[in-house]
């Protein structure tokens, strides 16, 4: 009887080994626990222009000064400084003006002094500032100080940051460096991953989601997740960095399905809300054809930019139903720099084309310039549907010459036979208040 059951734990046993062997991705193979207070974000609100916070903050917390926070990001950048170094605004006024002649800039008579320590002090702050003046000299001066303030706390862009309990990482929509910045435009959404590490083991996770919350440069965030593991018998869990991916891309996963459904129904609400009774029955039948492509875009879309680029770029074309002809234009005064007045609307000069019968299409080609299929393909020719759009890109592939004028020729045919010939013309025109030249467009025939 002892033997049997022997045996029988034996069996049990190796059973228990078999069973949790390779099973390093089971959710249940590691004990998680729900923290807080590990993270915070200072701002329920940030905007580019805050004098409180330049870029967003997000402070990390632990008890242990020990553990590090592995940080990285997908939209983005963070902004890193080394604060290690003597901070330059404590030094006196006269050493302020002996740092930067000794990094090579010539002081203008008349600017050193307090001149010299205020522009130290305003980009130790901000290293995007700038001095908002007419004048060249103090202009031109005071950009000198910041590139070599900036260089001295290595002021710099990255898509990774590792982090100590206490520190705050900044988030930005900026590239490149404080002192040669490119603005990167609208971002929607970003993710901030971070990984909790304590000498080699895994100890936790979290994911900050940020969101532009309407103005172009204003932005809101949230902790969309915080685990940590917990010791089990005195010793870290031997948590692995692929359980950890996987567990962090199902959390990012989740939000943007739950964003894309989002988007869907508010193309549907947009649609009801213009009341169906003020259509008629082609029209309608037409509206509803446009919901349907935006729904199919919003399930297409990699990111949230895409998302709300089909979002916007629908809504527009809703609104512009009421016209009666074949062939709409969706913008005017369209420039280059536009995408970014209309919020990430249209990439080139947006047309939609529209007709009652089935089986119609649109065949378009240029000879100049390129139409821009999916913000990324270029091409000259296009066979495009009723209630499809295509946008008109005043530039050729690798040239920066602009483009004045073009002509599009539309042959629209159903059941492949040819109902009409037009012709779109593209021009170029100064626009007085703006200041920059604009395009727009119509029909020649």
């Amino acid at each position: 009887m002892k033997k049997l059951i022997k045996l029988i734990s034996f069996m049990l046993a190796l059973m228990l080994v078999f069973a949790f062997a390779g099973c390093d991705l089971t959710p249940s193979n590691f004990l998680e626990v729900k923290a807080e207070d590990m993270i915070e974000l200072p701002t329920s609100e940030w905007n580019n222009g805050s004098a409180d916070w330049p870029w967003f903050p997000i402070v990390l917390k632990h008890i242990d000064k020990e553990v590090t926070f592995e940080c990285s990001l997908d939209e983005g950048y963070f902004l890193l400084r080394d604060f290690s170094k003597p901070l330059l605004s404590e030094m006196s006024e006269k050493e302020c003006d002996e740092f930067i002649v000794q990094n090579g800039v010539e002081i203008p008579e008349g600017f050193s002094g307090s001149f010299v320590k205020n522009v130290i002090q305003s980009v130790e702050k901000n290293p995007y500032w700038n001095l908002v003046v007419s004048w060249d000299v103090p202009y031109i001066f005071s950009n000198k100080i910041k590139a070599v303030v900036n260089d001295y706390y290595g002021a710099r862009h990255s898509k990774n940051a590792i982090a100590k309990p206490g520190d705050t990482i900044y988030w930005e929509h900026y590239d490149g460096t404080p002192n040669n910045y490119i603005y990167k435009g609208f971002i929607a959404k970003a993710f901030v991953d971070i990984v909790l590490k304590k000498d080699d083991s895994i100890i936790g996770y979290a994911v900050v989601e940020i969101n532009q919350n309407g103005g172009a440069n204003t932005y809101g965030a949230k902790i969309s997740a915080l685990v940590i593991f917990p010791k089990i018998g005195g010793e870290y869990q031997n948590v692995t960095e692929k359980y950890v991916k996987a567990a962090i891309k199902k959390i990012k996963e989740k939000i943007m399905a739950e964003s894309k459904t989002t988007a869907k129904t508010t193309l549907e609400t947009y649609a009801q809300d213009k009341g169906k009774e003020n259509y008629t029955a082609e029209d309608w039948a037409f509206i509803e054809k446009l919901v349907a492509n935006g729904k199919t875009a919003v399930n297409s879309a990699a990111d949230m930019d895409g998302v709300v680029t089909a979002v916007l770029k629908t809504k527009k074309a809703i609104d512009a139903v009421s016209a009666s002809d074949m062939i709409i234009f969706l913008a005017s005064d369209w420039s280059s720099g536009s995408i970014y007045i209309e919020g990430r609307t249209w990439t080139g000069f947006p047309i939609m084309f529209k007709y009652a019968k089935e089986n119609t299409v649109f065949e378009c080609s240029i000879d100049k310039g390129n139409f821009v299929l999916n913000g990324t393909q270029y091409v000259k020719t296009v066979v495009a549907q009723s209630g499809d759009i295509i946008e008109w890109w005043p530039y050729e592939v690798g040239s920066s010459t602009r483009i004045e004028r073009v002509l599009i020729d539309v042959v629209i045919k159903t059941d492949n036979q040819t109902v009409r010939n037009t012709v779109v013309e593209i021009y170029s025109a100064y626009h007085s208040i703006r200041g920059v030249y604009v395009f727009n467009a119509r029909l020649l025939g």
